[in-house]
């Protein structure tokens, strides 16, 4: 992904049905093609009664400052990563977040570049969710 604007994650999705409670999780692999190019995670979902999550991206090396952290308060929301320690290696973004939709629908991952650029993201096969029903 070249661009800064968000698409969907076609594996990262899940479908939702109206009143019930769902705690999920989903591991965001991703590599950047420069340093200077990081990801952008958002999640889409239906109307809810209740929605939180929480997104962890890694931004440069190990220390205080190696990550971005945000929250997805609305769908369309979305937390931009700044760059990365290195291009080529392969990070861990992760999203956690709670949900009771009051419409049937999807909850659905979306990803692009922090920018525009023609060095861009790619978000890994292996990347995956989990999502519970809660009582």
């Amino acid at each position: 992904m070249n661009t800064s604007v968000l698409a969907n994650v076609a594996s990262l999705a899940f479908l939702l049905a109206s009143g019930t409670t769902y705690s999920y999780a989903f591991n965001v692999l991703w590599q950047t093609a420069a340093p200077t190019v990081g990801l952008r995670l958002g999640l889409t979902f239906p109307a809810v009664t209740i929605q939180s999550a929480n997104v962890r991206i890694p931004i440069a090396a190990d220390g205080a400052g190696a990550e971005m952290q945000g929250w997805v308060t609305s769908s369309g929301d979305s937390i931009t990563g700044t760059g990365a320690e290195a291009s080529g290696t392969t990070y861990l973004a992760q999203i956690h977040g709670t949900i009771r939709p009051s419409a049937n629908g999807t909850l659905q991952v979306q990803a692009a570049a922090g920018k525009s650029s023609t060095a861009g993201i790619v978000v890994q096969a292996q990347s995956n969710g989990i999502l519970v029903t809660l009582p």
